[in-house]
């Protein structure tokens, strides 16, 4: 909740990502809460809802209500498992299971503030066809929602994202996109979303901002160009080529950011500029 306060008080955006789960949810993990693990799908409904609704009425009450919400981490196997579990090799029936926790998020999201962004996120932005297959499910199935959210962290070719970025603003016009993490290929990946057809591309969520290796902050909680307390900085590197795909660098447990960081100012410059 202080987040909140303190990212509106910076007059910035802020998306809520839910991942109904006491640990991290990603494609390969999505375990229930222990406080959930005995409930059978209506329960798990149910807790769905009123999780969501109690974390977006308390956001609302102290006026930071988010502008987008996410309905589950990279949900592309689905969530709660196994209850909602959703991979292409499981029976319809668990995707109906998976649809409806779905609806029970969205549900409590428009009750709190229809005007709250619903957006569901796959973790394949490469894979055009997965990304079909699974949104093909939902829509048959009724759930509601506004962007299409992609994980783009591969450093293979920009191409794939391109085609799949082209073809869902094409074949689905009543969603929009965005990158909802991604790290390689930094200036290929946001060009891509600028330029989506029919501007359909919202925007992009860089992974990770704040630790690893694109940390902003050094373990002082200064920002790079501040501090006194960190090693020496090396020599100065030239500045990244806007094209390539940079190397995650080794951890050293050093927070500082690196050159890459340099590309965005002349993005904002650029998009700004058309």
């Amino acid at each position: 909740m202080a987040m909140a306060k303190r990212v509106r008080t910076a007059s910035m955006g802020l998306l809520v990502d839910f991942h109904y789960s006491d640990t991290w949810a990603d494609p390969g993990k999505q375990a229930k809460p222990a406080a959930w693990e005995k409930l059978d799908l209506a329960g798990l409904k149910k807790a769905v809802y009123d999780h969501t609704h109690s974390v977006l009425s308390d956001l609302r009450q102290q006026r930071t209500s988010p502008d987008m919400v996410q309905i589950g981490n990279e949900v592309t196997n689905g969530m709660l498992w196994p209850d909602g579990r959703a991979a292409s090799s499981t029976t319809s029936h668990q995707f109906d299971n998976f649809a409806e926790l779905v609806k029970a998020g969205t549900a409590a999201t428009r009750d709190v503030d229809p005007k709250i962004k619903i957006v569901l996120h796959h973790d394949k932005g490469n894979n055009n066809k997965a990304v079909r297959w699974w949104l093909d499910n939902l829509i048959s199935r009724g759930v509601r929602f506004d962007i299409i959210g992609l994980s783009c962290n591969t450093d293979g070719p920009a191409e794939s994202w391109k085609a799949n970025f082209d073809d869902l603003a094409a074949r689905y016009p009543q969603y929009g996109l965005l990158a909802a993490e991604y790290s390689y290929r930094k200036r290929e990946l946001n060009d891509i979303v600028y330029h989506a057809p029919d501007r359909r591309g919202l925007g992009s969520f860089i992974w990770e901002p704040t630790r690893h290796h694109e940390a902003i902050f050094d373990q002082n909680n200064q920002s790079a160009g501040a501090g006194t307390q960190r090693p020496p900085r090396p020599a100065p590197r030239p500045a990244p080529n806007p094209l390539a795909a940079p190397a995650h660098r080794a951890r050293t447990g050093r927070f500082d950011t690196n050159d890459w960081i340099k590309l965005y100012p002349q993005m904002v410059k650029d998009y700004a500029d058309k």
